[in-house]
């Protein structure tokens, strides 16, 4: 089984090479693509310097156009969702992957939040919601980006859609066309946005594109 890690980066230089050395260290991921976001910085060099087949969006596109694009150039039977942040705690795919080698068509991360670091928990309690009411699956973590997902689930689900309506819309897309979804326990721990301004923009944003995503499942 060909697993490729897919790593989307906008912007995270001081993080992607610990992402991609972390992953290229697990044995279980074959190639690591780190998708270059229109970052300003040195995110692309870094990830190249690591080991990571680097592709360039050359504007930023958002998560979902970023790993579109590296569907359409890569081929593998299992693809690994990872964010370019999470650093050495990229390790933790390896229970993705073990969970998608026992029968799992798509396993995502379930992530904690750095206490005192996050908002109030109220976009991800709607994301949740909305996932069940549209699928019947009832995430615990529906906004998590970390997830190995197999070939044949991209091909049936096709383009991802964009910017943080991903997550939604690939979980609903995959529980509605018959494959298993499962959470996996990770020991992955996400550094919050802040109960800041800054913050609350961030969520807000997350939850424009969510239930855009569940909007257009409903219509």
């Amino acid at each position: 089984m060909k697993v490729i890690a897919i790593v989307p980066a906008f912007n995270e230089e001081r993080t992607v090479s610990d992402t991609v050395s972390a992953l290229l260290d697990t044995g279980v991921i074959d190639d690591v693509v780190v998708v270059d976001d229109g970052s300003r910085d040195a995110t692309g060099q870094r990830a190249e310097m690591s080991g990571a087949h680097v592709l360039s969006t050359g504007s930023n596109r958002g998560k979902g156009g970023a790993i579109n694009m590296a569907l359409k150039k890569e081929a593998a039977d299992l693809y690994v969702f990872v964010d370019a942040d999470i650093g050495r705690q990229a390790r933790e795919v390896t229970k993705l992957v073990e969970a998608a080698s026992n029968g799992a068509d798509m396993a995502i991360a379930r992530i904690a939040t750095k206490q005192g670091s996050g908002g109030l928990g109220i976009t991800r309690r709607i994301c949740a919601l909305a996932i069940w009411a549209l699928c019947g699956f009832l995430p615990k973590c529906p906004l998590s980006g970390i997830r190995a997902v197999k070939r044949e689930v991209i091909e049936r689900v096709g383009r991802l859609a964009d910017g943080f309506g991903m997550e939604l819309a690939l979980t609903v897309d995959a529980v509605r066309a018959g494959f298993s979804v499962v959470e996996v326990d990770t020991d992955i721990v996400h550094q919050g946005t802040g109960r800041d301004a800054a913050g609350f923009v961030h969520r807000a944003r997350q939850l424009v594109h969510a239930m855009r995503a569940a909007w257009a499942r409903i219509i």
